[in-house]
């Protein structure tokens, strides 16, 4: 089986959280996937397009290996149209071409002299 997840904080991917989630946390599931014996086709699987609106990411977990030790993916595809809404750029962002000590301080700290005994 895999689960498909839309939109998962990017610090929860690890294989302790996802395999923790609750079935109905993924947005979808996919219970019968062909093997390489089945078919050498390209094997659609339509998903429900309500589902998987406004996503800005997919995480896929393989819960098990189908009769072996290890899966592969020969190939993964996405179709889908975009709804034609655009992100805005970042705006004021600083860029930094030359950083100064003195900018950059500690509070409490003497920003000359450092931990590793430079400035003195």
């Amino acid at each position: 089986m895999i689960k498909l997840y839309k939109n998962l904080p990017e610090s929860s991917i690890n294989f302790d959280d996802i395999s923790s989630l609750a079935d109905s946390k993924a947005t979808t599931k996919l219970d019968s996937i062909p093997t390489v014996s089945d078919t050498t086709e390209v094997i659609s699987f339509p998903l429900q397009p309500v589902k998987w609106a406004n996503t800005d990411s997919i995480t896929l977990f393989v819960e098990s290996s189908l009769g072996g030790d290890q899966s592969g993916i020969q190939f993964l595809g996405f179709k889908g149209k975009s709804s034609g809404i655009t992100r805005a750029a970042p705006q004021n962002i600083v860029y930094e071409s030359a950083p100064q000590v003195k900018d950059h301080s500690k509070v409490g700290a003497d920003p000359l002299k450092s931990a590793h005994g430079f400035g003195h």
